[in-house]
């Protein structure tokens, strides 16, 4: 078995080889979105764009981390949180409740986000901020671009490409993988948790909109975590993805009068209400027999 010549190697060690994994998933999808010329922006080619993106996240997330699991477990399905014992009524209960604490959270991630979004560097780094910022509006230009259909089949392939696909992949990676393997090495859930929220943050490259990703992170690491179930945090990623789908196909069939990327704004007391009872719903809901000592 593949697992047991690298059985013996320590968790960072694993971590190490998880991350040059990573990269070399990085460099072959970078090069075959490069290599297919094309470019997302052009409305005819639209749907190739996003079945591109979604196959750059198979290969960059889905892949390393499934070889990671035969690598260093030999069984994949048991490591990953993902087999047949993991899927159970609890579990699937887990993963509805998830979806909800997920979306109580999202005016708090909202908050953050405006707060982030006003954050300056120094005026001597000017021109770093305005290539970073040029980077992230192109990168929601391209989101837009994706979003911009009015039909239902190109809904029902936004909610598969845009939500599900990512979901998957980067839970499987991130909490899956990195938070696990952290967790053994450190020996601490906490900073496990923390640190793979970090780099899940860091990873989508907008220091703009980093704390209210490394926010959304720890929630999850915390759901997988508490519940023990890849499945539950897959549900609330895909619940926090959707919601942005869902909201831009009502834009842009003209049934929702604000743009997605500007929420309404609510009261301070509302915000902090809608986190208490994220809180009090995970407390209730999410956490396993073991995990409540």
């Amino acid at each position: 078995m593949i697992s047991s010549f690298f059985k013996d190697i320590k968790p960072g060690r694993q971590f190490v080889g998880l991350l040059l994994m990573l990269v070399v998933g990085l460099i072959v999808s970078s090069g075959i979105l490069l290599l297919s010329g094309i470019s997302g922006h052009e409305a005819e080619h639209t749907t190739a764009a996003i079945l591109l993106q979604g196959f750059s996240q198979i290969i960059m997330f889905m892949i390393p981390a499934t070889l990671f699991a035969i690598f260093f477990y030999g069984n994949p399905a048991n490591y990953l949180c993902i087999g047949k014992n993991k899927l159970t009524s609890g579990s699937w209960l887990r993963a509805l409740c998830a979806i909800g604490i997920m979306l109580l959270c999202v005016p708090f991630a909202d908050l953050l986000s405006q707060w982030n979004d006003a954050w300056h560097l120094p005026s001597r780094f000017a021109s770093v901020e305005n290539a970073i910022r040029h980077t992230g509006d192109m990168s929601k230009k391209l989101v837009e671009t994706f979003l911009s259909q009015t039909d239902a089949l190109s809904l029902a392939l936004n909610l598969l490409i845009i939500a599900a696909v990512p979901a998957c992949c980067e839970e499987l990676f991130f909490r899956g993988c990195i938070q696990q393997v952290l967790h053994r090495w450190l020996r601490n859930p906490h900073w496990a948790i923390i640190l793979t929220a970090l780099v899940f943050s860091l990873m989508h490259g907008e220091l703009f909109a980093l704390i209210p990703r490394f926010f959304m992170g720890v929630v999850l690491g915390y759901l997988f975590y508490s519940s023990g179930a890849l499945v539950v945090s897959i549900a609330a990623h895909f619940a926090n993805n959707a919601t942005t789908v869902i909201l831009y196909y009502l834009y842009n069939t003209g049934h929702l009068a604000w743009h997605p990327e500007n929420l309404p704004s609510l009261p301070l007391w509302a915000i902090m209400l809608t986190l208490a009872g994220a809180t009090i719903m995970f407390c209730y809901t999410i956490p396993r027999k073991e995990n409540t000592r």
